[in-house]
């Protein structure tokens, strides 16, 4: 009979890639980290990357700062939309439009999803997110 894992026992896999990505990506070796983190040992990272050792929130908010990110808590049912292939510019103006929308009257807000919806025609793809993003 084939018995479960905990959930719990083991970092995820999908963090563990993405740990290992963003420290390749900030062309930091598994040595370099671990001795910023505090680890005598490089095989440390390694065996962290590969599931085979567990490790506590402190260290992994140090490994992301090292790399050049932050950890932040999203809830599972929020609409997230990756902007990271958009120019710089295009990020910031999205970004100016979010902070902006609470602030928005009503008329405003409306004339907004109206907009999107046009966007949303004629883009399909790229822009039919916008409908999912609750305003």
């Amino acid at each position: 009979m084939a018995t479960q894992k905990n959930p719990l026992s083991r970092t995820s896999a999908q963090l563990r890639y993405t740990l290992r990505s963003i420290r390749e990506g900030a062309a930091i070796t598994q040595k370099t980290l671990a001795t910023h983190l505090g680890f005598s040992q490089g095989g440390v990272i390694s065996a962290i990357e590969q599931g085979l050792r567990d490790t506590k929130v402190p260290v992994l908010e140090a490994w992301v700062s090292k790399c050049g990110f932050r950890i932040e808590i999203v809830r599972n049912n929020s609409a997230l939309v990756n902007v990271d292939h958009l120019e710089a510019t295009d990020r910031e103006t999205i970004m100016r439009l979010i902070r902006a929308i609470p602030q928005l009257d009503p008329i405003l807000r409306t004339t907004l999803a109206a907009q999107a919806e046009v966007w949303s025609a004629v883009v399909p793809e790229e822009v039919g997110m916008l409908r999912d993003v609750s305003m």
